[in-house]
């Protein structure tokens, strides 16, 4: 089970520090990870809620409530079925589910099943609010490859406030071929969630403010609500799905003696064939799976240079710990799946997206020069119809999320797809303009249209969000 209290060393350096931080002019660009030390905690592994029927029903409750994330000191936080984060759903290809998410946080949300395919209808986009003291019933059909997913609130204008509180969840879909290949399996002991946040703890607590048009950075990484974590793993092939749940920072993963290793799966799915890495950048929104060797391996710390504007130095993320005594199966297949690129040449319809930091009426963000408008659908889309979107930005960094179905990269940058890109994906990079062919199965009306955004949470509220139909 996931627990609620969480009992964590605090020094007393890390709360003089953060009391700087917020008694000056905050600049966001210099908000760094503190690495300090003390006494590590043993990562925790949030409650799996296992659907093996067809017809399976799952109820998640948002509850607030307060964590104890370092000693004697309480946050004030939400979770589902608990008071922070919330247990990962695991799934299966075929499946019809139930899935029923009562709201108990004082204030209306909703619950985006990010990453799955589904119609607008429920998808849980911000046409589809909760009342507090409500519920919603919605129906699932799980059809798609296996894959790493997550849900999370998508409410128009607090959306970024309560993902950082604490509403977070993995959703892990499997199909044969996830079943088959040999992977390690066994959640929380080869098969590991990586939940990662920054968050900012200003005396032990964790604290939060409107406004901030960069994005909200925080001092203290927490994996899976674990601060200063470590995680005991078996000798050999470790499998990790890393999720980028932050609110607004970019990480480029790596191991702390540069060892390589193995990118298998995007946010759609399985790649062809593992890529070998030393570095994996991952921004939020975004999830990627991972395969670690700790064969002959004593403790490694899992690290991260973050790729928010100025910021270059390497922090921790976790300290992995091999151990003889955990016993584990599980192999790195040469060959993993087998995906049809989209030929760029039969795009039937090509589509322009340009973020704006400024420019947009009222002080707001927007894309293509207009702020979100709850009205306003922004596109038409024809289901089944190949097109291409071309995403591009001047003025920053922003990860371009788009609900309703995976897609594939054409380019970043101008640049061919890196290895690890050339997957399925609901998250691109867009640094300079990036290039996707995507393609739409399902329907999403006007009254439950699908969005695109930017994946910076405080952007997306401050209106860097569109709408659309496909039918």
């Amino acid at each position: 089970m996931f627990t609620t209290i969480m009992k964590f060393y605090f020094p007393t350096f890390l709360s003089v520090v953060s009391f700087f931080i917020l008694s000056c002019d905050i600049d966001e660009d210099l908000i760094e990870i503190s690495n300090i030390g003390g006494e590590k905690s043993e990562l925790l592994i949030p409650e799996i809620i296992e659907m093996e029927g067809n017809e399976d029903a799952i109820e998640l409750v948002m509850q607030a409530g307060q964590t104890e994330f370092f000693e004697g000191t309480f946050s004030d936080t939400f979770g589902y079925n608990g008071h922070f984060l919330g247990p990962t759903l695991r799934v299966y290809k075929n499946q019809v589910i139930t899935l029923t998410t009562k709201n108990t946080i004082g204030e209306p949300s909703t619950i985006h099943k990010h990453g799955l395919h589904v119609p607008g209808n429920v998808d849980g986009g911000p046409h589809q609010p909760i009342a507090s003291g409500k519920s919603r019933v919605d129906v699932l059909n799980i059809n798609q490859e296996a894959s790493t997913n997550w849900y999370h609130p998508h409410l128009m204008g607090s959306n970024a406030e309560q993902v950082y509180k604490g509403l977070a969840g993995m959703m892990i879909v499997e199909d044969e071929k996830s079943l088959s290949l040999g992977l390690p399996d066994e959640y929380g002991l080869n098969d590991i969630p990586l939940i990662v946040q920054d968050r900012l703890f200003v005396d032990g607590k964790m604290t939060y403010t409107s406004d901030h048009r960069v994005g909200y950075l925080g001092n203290t990484i927490l994996v899976n609500g674990t601060p200063n974590a470590f995680k005991k793993v078996p000798i050999g092939w470790v499998r990790f799905r890393v999720l980028n749940a932050s609110n607004a920072r970019f990480y480029n993963f790596n191991f702390e003696d540069n060892r390589n290793f193995q990118v298998i799966a995007t946010e759609g799915g399985f790649l062809d064939r593992p890529v070998t890495v030393k570095n994996l950048e991952v921004w939020p929104g975004e999830r990627f799976e991972i395969m670690v060797n700790f064969s002959n391996s004593s403790s490694i710390k899992f690290m991260a240079i973050s790729n928010n504007r100025r910021q270059s130095e390497s922090f921790e993320i976790i300290e992995f710990r091999p151990d003889e005594s955990i016993s584990s199966q599980g192999e790195l297949p040469t060959q993993l799946n087998s995906i049809t690129p989209y030929d760029a040449s039969q795009a039937e319809n090509i589509r322009e997206f340009r973020f704006n930091m400024d420019g947009v009426e009222g002080g707001m963000m927007g894309i293509n020069g207009f702020a979100m408008n709850m009205k306003v659908i922004n596109e038409r889309v024809q289901k089944n119809i190949l097109e291409r979107w071309v995403i591009s930005s001047f003025d920053g960094k922003h990860p371009f999320h788009l609900h309703g179905t995976s897609f594939q990269i054409l380019s970043m940058d101008g640049n061919a797809v890196p290895l690890q890109e050339r997957g399925w994906k609901d998250v691109v990079k867009v640094n300079d303009e990036a290039e996707i062919l995507v393609r739409f199965e399902l329907e999403a009306d006007d009254d439950d249209p699908y969005m695109y955004h930017c994946h910076i949470l405080e952007h997306e509220d401050m209106g860097m969000m569109g709408q659309f139909t496909v039918q």
